[in-house]
């Protein structure tokens, strides 16, 4: 069984200007692309046995952000 439940989150502060956002990790494509990337990597090792699952999790602050410095996170994850 793989559980996708990968991510991050970074408080940027849009106040500041952009610096901030740029300065960190790729917030968005970490939260989209890891999902995809791990099942690429596990579907050829679950391919063919019993009782296999791939569950992905995301996060409710995608619904009802936290901060109002953490928008980024809340957008990648809905």
């Amino acid at each position: 069984m793989l559980v996708n439940n990968a991510g991050i989150q970074r408080d940027v502060d849009f106040t500041r200007g952009i610096d901030g956002y740029r300065s960190g990790d790729n917030e968005i494509a970490i939260n989209r692309e890891a999902p995809i990337v791990f099942c690429g990597m596990f579907v050829p090792l679950l391919n063919g046995k019993l009782n296999t699952s791939i569950v992905n999790v995301s996060s409710g602050l995608g619904f009802v952000p936290a901060a109002p410095f953490n928008q980024i996170f809340a957008r990648s994850m809905k």
